[in-house]
């Protein structure tokens, strides 16, 4: 027969009357072969079918390279067997899925972990801490399930009024070189907020001249809205100008000695004992000490004592305030 394929060959022989030879080659065709595809489970290790394709290659020859791509899944080594002439080859390949990294910047704040995860696990995000503030929300939305990409959300914060914050006044001594308590104020102010005292212990607000309100940088102030000017600080008022002992009423008597025991120039308001009896008590305003008859005790510094409308200064007694209209009708110290 010829060099040309044939599935048969006809013999018309009339007499065998000799020998004949016919060499019949056999040359590989066309297959069938099958290839399944699993991809790794969420929840476990084991995996799940995703597709069957019949493919094709001819008889005895090794199987090529049948994986294929899948978003977020990677295909791990298998057999390439060579492909049986009756149709019964198999190939399995398995896919597992990319681990993604869901990162968190708490700004300051903790609660919340970082996520390493397989791509599709179902996110849960726990909601942040931050002392002194409100958590709002994250600067992007956290999807509900594993990002096919590693991803950093942000916290977002609002500021609230609970940081308490102390200032203790040290004095330094005149005799050595250790220093004496002189007073402490408490202030409970927004986090972020920029806050000072002056020489004389007088707390003074950083912030502008501005429309005050109750969202306000306000300290102890429980006023209405008013002007607030940029020197202003824990009182809330509006204008005054002079701030006299007479504030204290009848518990100031005639100018006395210096207090025993007081330190030099101390705030307007300190109490120190007399210089004639253990009982006596003295209190210090505008650079002179004065009989003192109030409750406050030694060594503290005497809160006003409003006895009506009055004007008040920037160093006023307690308060620290510039020029505002001071008076019981208006709600402030009494």
């Amino acid at each position: 027969m010829d060099e040309t394929q044939q599935n048969s060959i006809d013999l018309n022989y009339t007499a065998i009357d000799k020998d004949y030879t016919y060499n019949v080659v056999y040359k590989p065709t066309n297959v069938n072969y099958t290839v399944i595809h699993y991809q790794q489970n969420l929840d476990n290790d084991n995996y799940t079918e995703a597709e069957r394709e019949t493919k094709q290659g001819l008889t005895n020859s090794t199987v090529p390279e049948v994986a294929k791509k899948y978003d977020c899944f990677y295909a791990l080594l298998y057999e390439k067997p060579a492909i049986a002439a009756d149709g019964s080859t198999l190939v399995e390949v398995y896919y597992d899925r990319y681990y993604y990294l869901m990162n968190f910047d708490l700004d300051g704040g903790y609660g919340v972990e970082p996520i390493y995860a397989r791509y599709g696990t179902p996110i849960s995000v726990d909601t942040p801490t931050k002392p002194g503030y409100t958590f709002s929300d994250w600067d992007q939305e956290i999807p509900p399930t594993m990002p096919a990409e590693n991803r950093t959300y942000k916290a977002v914060w609002e500021a609230d009024n609970t940081a308490k914050v102390t200032v203790v006044f040290w004095g330094e001594n005149a005799d050595d070189e250790e220093y004496s308590y002189i007073k402490s104020a408490q202030v409970n102010v927004k986090p972020g907020t920029v806050f000072t005292y002056s020489e004389s212990g007088s707390l003074i607000c950083a912030l502008e001249e501005h429309t005050h309100n109750r969202n306000c940088y306000t300290l102890t102030c429980t006023q209405e809205v008013h002007t607030h000017s940029e020197s202003c600080n824990n009182c809330g008022q509006t204008e005054h100008t002079t701030h006299t002992k007479d504030c204290y009423g009848s518990d100031v008597g005639s100018p006395s000695s210096a207090g025993l025991g007081a330190p030099w120039k101390p705030s307007n308001g300190y109490v120190a004992r007399g210089a004639w009896s253990l009982k006596d008590k003295v209190i210090y305003i505008d650079d002179t000490w004065y009989e003192y008859t109030g409750s406050t005790e030694i060594g503290n510094i005497a809160p006003m004592i409003c006895g009506g409308i009055h004007t008040h200064s920037d160093t006023c007694l307690g308060c620290g305030k510039t020029e505002h209209t001071h008076s019981i009708e208006n709600g402030c110290y009494t």
